[in-house]
């Protein structure tokens, strides 16, 4: 992405704000509906051999020095893995095979160092890693080997970030209070900036904010992207914006039926207000996307239902959706499925399994395959987890 038309995001983002309305969502050309019934998944839907062609286990290499507490993010280039360590705010790097390259272990207060990773993004032109800390409003850059490059700061909150090209970042604040905080940077309130050199460029989405928006838990991801498309997703809002060079356009509606949750962002305050209260007191009644990951083909949404996370598989070239439930049945490998964080260059689906729960589910179960069962019999419970590689089908039926 080398260009962005800024007029475009403008117009489009003011446009599609005045097309929401309750649980009701005007589509405008270009756009299509994901439609999910959270209530009629079936069985059948819920295999994973009716989606996945195969499964690549890759255990990653553990010492000492290199133990991973939480896997929070996962990016792929072409020849490594990137991956954000929520539990040790430490960025790991590893090789194709999952042997150790290096890490970005620099918490404290100097111009080349974190208080605390809130996301970090690797850049697709150069494979730079970039580090947010939110704590002190500030984007450092390391190259991918983890050496230091430079550091900006921003005077605004957010909770995600993207890169447009290697000069424009894009972040999203959403529940954050940058109206009532820093109310110079955005004197109106608003939701989406981008920036270069650390300066605000343009906003767009205009915030209703109010306190009762920090009672709610926020998205797993806001932005993702599959190959040099780059997406985002609000809170209290089930659209799906595409980020193009030609600007910023709503692309897909995900609706639950009945259960759809009856606002957005940029609802009436008092409204909200009684949605959300309601919300909380029983989260049953509405579904709520938690978090997109996209390839080629395939969307795959996990959402809440019934105090759950559900998933359900929109297929694009049938635009057709298939809802899976809680429940996604590895009947390939006769183990369960991995906590999936992203896609990959090469179209695949990028995951992690604990390696005590690798090992449980490998002992506990009669249906796994030798090559499962040979990684399980190589692990121990204290061992680092398996990255897991899922190579989707070309044609889904």
């Amino acid at each position: 992405m080398k260009t962005i038309s800024l007029l475009s995001m403008t117009v489009l983002l003011q446009v599609f704000a005045c097309c929401q309305s309750n649980n009701h969502v005007t589509l405008l050309p270009g756009m299509e509906s994901i439609d999910i019934h959270p209530d009629k998944a079936k069985m059948e839907d819920a295999l994973a051999s009716k989606y996945i062609d195969s499964c690549q286990y890759i255990p990653l290499e553990s010492a000492d020095s290199i133990m991973i507490g939480y896997i929070q993010q996962i990016f792929e280039d072409k020849d490594r893995f990137y991956i954000h360590d929520s539990a040790s705010d430490i960025v790991f790097i590893y090789d194709k095979n999952g042997h150790f390259i290096s890490k970005i272990d620099r918490k404290g207060r100097g111009n080349n160092e974190y208080i605390k990773i809130a996301a970090m993004h690797v850049d697709p032109e150069n494979s730079d890693i970039i580090i947010l800390c939110d704590r002190s409003q500030s984007l450092i850059r390391y190259d991918r080997d983890g050496k230091f490059i430079g550091r900006t700061e921003h005077k605004f909150i957010t909770s995600a970030f993207a890169t447009i090209n290697s000069d424009t970042i894009i972040a999203y604040g959403g529940r954050l209070p940058n109206e009532t905080i820093f109310s110079s940077t955005f004197p109106e309130g608003y939701l989406l900036v981008t920036m270069h050199d650390g300066k605000v460029t343009h906003n767009f989405l205009k915030n209703r904010f109010d306190a009762v928006y920090l009672n709610y838990t926020g998205k797993t991801n806001y932005f993702f992207n599959f190959s040099d498309t780059l997406s985002l997703i609000e809170d209290f809002s089930n659209t799906i914006y595409r980020i193009t060079p030609s600007g910023v356009k709503p692309r897909y509606a995900v609706t639950f039926g009945k259960y759809t949750l009856p606002m957005t962002f940029h609802t009436p305050i008092e409204q909200a207000k009684e949605i959300i209260t309601t919300f909380q007191a029983s989260p049953s009644q509405w579904c709520d996307v938690r978090q997109v990951i996209e390839n080629k083909n395939i969307i795959l949404i996990h959402y809440s239902f019934e105090n759950l996370i559900q998933h359900a598989i929109y297929l694009k070239p049938q635009k057709q959706t298939r809802t899976i439930g809680p429940i996604w049945v590895n009947d390939i490998d006769g183990i369960g499925m991995p906590t999936i964080c992203n896609s990959s260059p090469d179209n695949a689906f990028i995951g992690f399994i604990e390696a005590h729960t690798f090992i449980d589910l490998v002992k506990n179960t009669k249906k796994s395959t030798p090559r499962v069962t040979k990684i399980s019999q190589g692990l121990t419970e204290m061992d680092n987890p398996i990255l897991v590689k899922i190579f989707l089908k070309q044609q889904i039926k």
